[in-house]
């Protein structure tokens, strides 16, 4: 039964993924260094095939966790916080 062994497996690919994420910072950081365009997206249909096909690297601008929020809220309109909040905890 494939499907529920590689259910049992997914703990590796957390914690992998866990360690990318905290490497992001870095990585945007060498990227804008080299002058390539960064573009932030925050819809999950934003087609990033064609901002790589323009030169371009996505990020995305959802956070992954809610540490953030509270320093956003310092600099961003209610309306647009408000928005964030909606779409992260749902």
């Amino acid at each position: 039964m494939r499907g529920y062994n590689e259910m049992h497996e997914i703990g590796p690919i957390f914690e992998m993924r866990k360690e990318e994420v905290a490497m992001e910072p870095a990585r945007i950081k060498e990227i804008s260094e080299k002058d390539i365009p960064i573009i932030g997206t925050y819809c999950t249909f934003t087609p990033w095939g064609l901002i790589n096909a323009a030169g371009g690297v996505p990020v995305s601008l959802c956070s992954t966790s809610e540490k953030p929020i509270g320093a956003a809220e310092k600099h961003l309109l209610f309306i647009k916080i408000s928005a964030i909040h909606f779409n992260f905890k749902n």
